[in-house]
């Protein structure tokens, strides 16, 4: 992969970390059962993990 693919996908998951951390916000209150609970964590979770590893690919490359 090379420096401006990892930096369109850094910028890509970014955004998709963004948008679950607004949808939180918003239903942090209105989360009522367990599982959508996890649901929501399991998800910024993964977004992270592969945020972090994406963000080493980039560095390795400079």
């Amino acid at each position: 992969m090379n420096r401006r693919e990892l930096s369109k996908m850094i910028e890509f998951h970014e955004s998709r970390l963004a948008h679950i951390l607004h949808l939180l916000d918003h239903l942090y209150y209105q989360i009522e059962e367990e599982g959508t609970e996890k649901e929501w964590v399991s998800r910024l979770t993964r977004e992270k993990k592969i945020l972090a590893w994406l963000r080493e690919q980039k560095a390795d490359d400079e």
